[in-house]
């Protein structure tokens, strides 16, 4: 948090955290306590939250998220599947990261597979702790593990490269 507070200090960027936007411009945003805001660019960033849908369904939830075995299912409809930002995983519960919606991918795809024709499902085992990277927007990074966080361009170096080879898999296939 401190290093992530710096950065946006030393770019010249306003952080306003916890506040409401009552109205946004093309040149400024209004707070909901009136604070004006001139900006030319404005990002508003929030963590994950349920999909409002969910709630009018009879899947078994926690916090409005669907819970989820090991294998992906529901507990209460097992043949629904749920992974990434709008599952639990009830057994073992982890933060809302896009690192396990996209490991969970592969295992998602076994099991319906599986469910269609009969076959034994795989257990989502997901990693205790994983590497966090923000780029800090001047070719710099953030790292954080294990409670150990460290900061430099080569963090920025590994994180475009992680990036780029992920992008990479999104891409269609080569049909020349």
């Amino acid at each position: 948090r401190r290093r992530l507070l710096a950065a946006l200090t030393r770019n010249g960027i306003r952080l306003a955290a916890g506040s409401t936007i009552s109205r946004i411009h093309p040149d400024s945003i209004v707070l909901a306590d009136g604070a004006l805001i001139e900006a030319d660019f404005t990002v508003s960033a929030a963590g994950a939250r349920p999909y409002e849908w969910i709630s009018t369904t009879e899947l078994a939830q926690l916090d409005g998220y669907i819970s989820v075995d090991p294998y992906l299912r529901s507990l209460s409809h097992q043949d629904v599947f749920a992974v990434g930002d709008c599952a639990h995983m009830t057994e073992t519960p982890r933060e809302k990261a896009g690192v396990f919606a996209v490991r969970q991918a592969p295992v998602l795809l076994n099991n319906l597979q599986a469910a269609l024709f009969g076959r034994a499902l795989r257990p989502f085992q997901p990693q205790r702790d994983y590497l966090k990277l923000v780029s800090t927007g001047d070719k710099s990074a953030v790292a954080l593990k294990y409670g150990l966080s460290v900061e430099g361009d080569w963090l920025w170096r590994l994180k475009d490269r992680i990036d780029r080879r992920f992008m990479r898999t999104l891409r269609p296939p080569n049909t020349h």
